[in-house]
C-alpha cells in the first residue's frame, strides 16, 4: 500500500468515526405527555380544572412553551390549527393555563394546571381546542438549529341541552384484488352538533363465515366534518372471493357497510407468469428454428420422386421404418396440392383457436380491473359462467375441427396412395 492509499484509508476512518461516535447522532428530543384526550360536560356558566403531565423522554434539555389552540377540519379532511380564527366550535378563548414555559432536564417532568370555563348562554353541542407543550432544544449537544417537538392534549367540551347525535358512513372502499395486507379507506359524516368517538370494527367473510375480525383504533368524529380513517387489514393466505364488513355502533344501532374484494396472490402469479414467459421466450425460438431445419430437409412436392414421396412421408409424419406402407407409386400433382391445402388449413385452424384463448384471457383480465363494488360479485360470477361457456365452446369447435381436417387428411393421404 502506498503512501496515498494509506491517506485515503485514513480519512475514510476518521470520517466514519466522526459520524458514528459524534455527540449530535446522539442527540434526541422527545416529549411525553399525558393525558392525550379529555373529555368534559359543562353548561353555561360552569369551570372545570385539570392538569396535564409533560416529560422529556429524550437526551437533551429542553425549553419548553404552553400554549392553547382552536382547529378545525377542511372539506378534504386535513386539520389546521387555527390562531385569532374563532369558529362555532372553538373553545380556545375558555382556558387558562398556569404557566407559559419551563425547563426540562432529560427524564424530567413537569405539570401544567388549566382551569377552563364556559360563559354564560353556550349553544348546546361540542367546542373543543388543544393544550400544546412545545420543547427546543437547548444542550451542547444541540444542533446549530436547535430540534423542536411538539404533543397536544385535546380537551373535548359538551355543554348539555338540545343535543343531536347522527352520522353515517357515507363509503367503504377495499381494493378488488388484494393480498395479505389489505388497504381500507372510510369516511364519515357527522351532521349532528356534538362530537361521537367511532370504534369502527371490520369483519372478513368468506363463503358466509368470519375469517378475521380487525377492531380500528378509536376515532374522533366531529360535528358538521367529514372523517376519513385509513388502514390495513392483516390478512391470512386464504385465496378466492371475500367481503369486508364495516361496522359502527351508534346509540344502540348498528351502521353497516360492505365491500367485496378478491384475495389472490398476485405476487406467486406474476412470478409464475414471468418464469412461463421466460422458458416460452427460450423454448419457442428453438422450436421455430427446429422447425424451420426440418422443412429444409423435406423437398416440396413438386421436387420429389416417386422413390422419394414414401420416406419423405415417413419423416415428416414421424412413422417409423419398420412399418411398411402400402407400394408406393407416382400420384398426380393435385393430389399432392390437395394434401398440402389439407395441412394449412389444420394449422391455420390451430392459430385461430390460439388467437381466441388469448382474447379470452384478456378479457378475464379486463374484468377484474372493470369490477364495481355492490355488482361485482355478480359480475365476476356471471362473467365466469360464460367465459367457461365459451371455453367449452372454443374446445368443441377445436375438436370438431382436427376431427374433420384429420379425416380429410387420412382421405387425402389414401387418394394418394392409389394407383394414377
Amino acid at each position: 500500500m502506498n503512501n496515498l492509499e494509506q491517506k485515503a484509508v485514513l480519512f475514510f476512518l476518521s470520517l466514519f468515526s466522526w459520524l458514528l461516535f459524534s455527540p449530535t447522532a446522539y442527540a434526541e428530543v422527545r416529549l411525553g405527555l399525558t393525558p392525550a384526550k379529555v373529555e368534559l360536560s359543562l353548561a353555561g356558566g360552569e369551570g372545570s380544572s385539570g392538569e396535564i403531565t409533560v416529560v422529556n423522554e429524550g437526551s437533551e434539555p429542553l425549553e419548553v412553551s404552553f400554549y392553547v389552540r382552536d382547529y378545525y377540519f377542511t372539506d378534504d379532511g386535513k386539520i389546521v390549527f387555527a390562531e385569532g380564527q374563532e369558529k362555532r366550535w372553538s373553545a380556545s378563548r375558555w382556558f387558562e393555563v398556569g404557566r407559559v414555559s419551563g425547563h426540562l432536564s432529560p427524564g424530567a417532568s413537569i405539570r401544567l394546571p388549566y382551569l377552563v370555563r364556559v360563559p354564560p348562554g353556550a349553544e348546546p353541542g361540542s367546542y373543543w381546542a388543544v393544550i400544546f407543550a412545545e420543547g427546543r432544544a437547548t444542550g451542547n449537544n444541540a444542533p446549530t438549529s436547535p430540534l423542536g417537538v411538539r404533543v397536544g392534549s385535546v380537551v373535548l367540551i359538551t355543554v348539555p341541552g338540545n343535543v343531536i347525535i347522527k352520522g353515517e358512513i357515507l363509503d367503504f372502499h377495499v381494493p378488488p384484488i388484494g393480498y395479505k395486507r389489505v388497504p381500507f379507506t372510510f369516511r364519515f359524516l357527522n351532521s349532528g352538533n356534538v362530537h361521537i368517538n367511532l370504534r369502527p370494527q371490520i369483519e372478513v367473510l368468506r363463503g358466509g363465515q368470519i375469517v378475521n375480525r380487525t377492531q380500528v383504533d378509536e376515532v374522533i368524529s366531529y360535528p358538521q366534518t367529514v372523517r376519513e380513517v385509513k388502514g390495513y387489514l392483516q390478512l391470512e393466505n386464504i385465496w378466492g372471493l371475500h367481503e369486508a364488513v364495516l361496522k359502527i355502533e351508534q346509540e344502540g344501532s348498528t351502521m353497516l357497510y360492505r365491500a367485496p374484494f378478491l384475495l389472490l396472490p398476485w405476487p406467486q402469479l406474476l412470478g409464475g407468469l414471468l418464469l412461463v414467459s421466460l422458458l416460452a421466450w427460450l423454448i419457442v425460438p428453438r422450436r421455430r428454428k427446429q422447425t424451420s431445419s426440418r422443412l429444409e430437409k423435406h423437398p416440396a412436392p413438386s421436387a420429389l420422386t416417386a422413390e422419394g414421396e414414401a420416406a419423405a412421408v415417413r419423416q415428416a409424419l414421424g412413422i417409423s421404418a419398420a412399418l411398411p406402407l402400402p407400394a408406393q407409386r407416382s400420384f398426380s400433382r393435385s393430389g399432392r396440392a390437395d394434401f398440402t391445402k389439407t395441412l394449412n388449413l389444420l394449422m391455420e385452424v390451430i392459430e385461430q383457436l390460439r388467437q381466441e384463448n388469448a382474447l379470452l384471457r384478456h378479457n378475464l383480465e379486463d374484468l377484474s380491473s372493470q369490477a364495481s363494488n355492490e355488482r361485482w360479485e355478480k359480475a365476476v360470477a356471471e362473467s365466469l359462467i360464460n367465459a367457461e361457456t365459451e371455453i367449452e365452446n372454443v374446445r368443441a369447435k377445436a375438436a370438431a375441427s382436427i376431427e374433420r381436417l384429420s379425416r380429410e387428411s387420412q382421405k387425402q393421404l389414401t387418394e394418394i396412395e392409389k394407383p394414377s
